[in-house]
């Protein structure tokens, strides 16, 4: 007497049990293939999810404004956050051996900040526009897209200087702008932490930054070679500890902060021409997530509020969107973009800067399973 068959329920149950093994299994091998193919090693904690760029090597840094519309209308596959991807990272497919660039496109690393120290940020902000701090608005992200500029950089100057907002002549603004930056500073230890572990030759280059940037900056003042030197002294000597690099850091990892209110759609499509590309620059979303789109990579990347993304801002066409859509959203959303200023590395670093071999952008191409960069310059 020959046995019952198995139920279809059961039958369901056991082929789904096998679809999700094969597909845990083919997601090993991919992940594999994907390390196994890079000129670096892959660290194994933290675990990062990988995705390839869609499109490969590109042979410039930033695509001219005419190709703009199309890369902006490119379907963009998402790089969610789950409970199985967390942290995760696009390799830089313009990386080459041994060259003075970070290794990623970008990378997310999930949760970094807690929700109490996220509220934490936010009060210090309002507590900061209560005061009476100006935010401005740009051309490029609209009216409904508020911005400061906190720390070290070189716009339109000979040398450089320490922002206005970050020296405010009203001592209880001057307090909460210093908390800011201190809260924040502890706050971001974690995703150096990660950062350091992941792509170690781009965090010392960033730590090194931020102290070349600070001294360039003391020096300016010192030198009187830009209209702002007699005031930015007059601060400087008021408070011993502010010639210290670490009283106008940001999170150890960069030199320039931009804190930025937008209750709108975001941002636009940009290049941040001024930040340095052998740095990553950084962004902390609170409040409500959005997609970072990404489109000459044809991938976006999802950020909830807490997550920490360095990406190469000056050489990715990109946009941060708003996600406003959801019952529950309050419409809003604080982010903190940490960044190192060209110009100032420029300036601190004058014979590094001159020599041609020191590019923060290389053409590859593929040499049969070979990335090798190629000199294409004139």
């Amino acid at each position: 007497m020959s046995s019952p068959g198995m139920s279809n329920p059961a039958a369901k149950k056991l082929a789904w049990r096998r679809n999700q093994q094969q597909a845990k299994a083919d997601s090993k091998a991919s992940q594999k293939a994907i390390r196994d193919s890079l000129l670096f090693e892959v660290s194994a904690e933290p675990r990062l999810h990988l995705v390839e760029s869609r499109h490969g090597p590109r042979q410039r840094p930033q695509a001219p404004k005419s190709e703009w519309p199309a890369l902006m209308q490119r379907d963009l596959d998402t790089i969610r956050h789950t409970a199985s991807i967390t942290h995760a990272a696009i390799p830089n497919p313009n990386y080459a051996d041994g060259a003075d660039i970070p290794r990623y496109a970008a990378i997310r690393f999930a949760d970094c900040v807690s929700a109490e120290q996220g509220q934490a940020l936010l009060a210090l902000v309002e507590s900061m526009r209560s005061l009476k701090l100006k935010f401005t608005t740009t051309e490029a992200h609209g009216q409904n897209f508020l911005q400061a500029w906190f720390g070290v950089w070189m716009k339109y100057q000979a040398a450089p200087f320490i922002s206005a907002a970050r020296r405010p002549k009203k001592p209880s603004l001057d307090s909460a702008v210093t908390e800011l930056v201190e809260t924040l500073d502890k706050t971001l230890k974690k995703s150096a932490a990660l950062l350091r572990k992941v792509d170690e030759p781009a965090y010392n280059r960033m730590r090194q930054g931020h102290r070349d940037a600070a001294r360039a900056a003391v020096a300016g003042a010192t030198s009187g070679t830009h209209k702002f030197a007699v005031t930015q002294q007059a601060w400087l000597n008021k408070d011993s500890n502010r010639t210290g690099t670490s009283s106008h850091r940001m999170g150890g990892i960069g030199s320039m902060l931009a804190v930025s209110i937008s209750t709108g759609g975001g941002t636009g499509y940009h290049y941040d021409d001024g930040d340095d590309g052998h740095f990553y620059s950084m962004i902390l979303v609170l409040g409500e997530g959005g997609n970072l789109k990404l489109p000459e990579t044809g991938l976006q990347v999802y950020v909830t509020p807490g997550d920490v993304v360095f990406f190469l801002a000056n050489q990715q066409l990109h946009k941060l969107d708003i996600n406003n859509d959801s019952p529950d959203s309050a419409g809003s959303q604080t982010v903190f973009t940490i960044w190192t200023d060209q110009q100032t590395m420029s300036y601190a670093k004058t014979d590094m800067y001159k020599n041609p071999k020191y590019k923060d952008f290389h053409c590859v191409e593929q040499n049969g399973g070979n990335v090798e960069a190629v000199d294409n310059s004139e």
